[in-house]
């Protein structure tokens, strides 16, 4: 229960960090879903219910952020399972190939679904631009992530012992 309180803190400062700091950036920079990445982070990592709830919270939050309801958190939850179950499921390893192909897939699927929702449901428009660097910023987060955190991982353990 404590280590659940515990991401959630983490869920609710990273949220704070992407839409009050990072959506106030020029565009790359504006589009990235600091949030989401954790979350694909934690899928590729074997921590799939640690995942997916970063990728709830992350639809959730969207949703309540933004100007116009698009049904995010339940893209959000589609996808994730979706690719929770590719990464148990399909396959073998978990090598960076992969999990950048998989991460840009799923950032682009999610993305363009909110898009289009919000494109049909309030006769706006569908921002390709956008879509495209939301998947590249995710992409290279989750990617980011999963090469610098084990670094940083086996710097800290040899002055801090963590148990996990």
């Amino acid at each position: 229960m404590i280590r659940w309180l515990g991401i959630g803190v983490l869920i609710v400062m990273a949220s704070v960090i992407e839409f009050g700091f990072l959506h106030a950036l020029p565009l790359p920079f504006s589009t990235l879903p600091l949030v989401a990445s954790i979350g694909v982070y934690c899928l590729f990592t074997l921590r799939p219910a640690t995942g997916l709830a970063w990728i709830g919270a992350a639809g959730l939050i969207s949703d309540m952020h933004a100007h116009v309801p698009a049904g995010e958190i339940l893209i959000a939850v589609v996808i994730g399972m979706g690719m929770v179950y590719t990464v148990q499921q399909q396959l073998s390893h978990s090598s960076l190939y992969a999990m950048m192909s998989l991460s840009a897939m799923g950032f682009f699927l999610w993305s363009l679904s909110a898009g289009l929702v919000r494109a049909i449901a309030f006769q706006g428009r569908l921002d390709v631009g956008v879509i495209l660097w939301t998947t590249v910023m995710g992409a290279l987060t989750s990617t980011l992530l999963l090469l610098v955190l084990p670094w940083i991982r086996t710097r800290v353990s040899a002055y801090i012992r963590f148990s996990v």
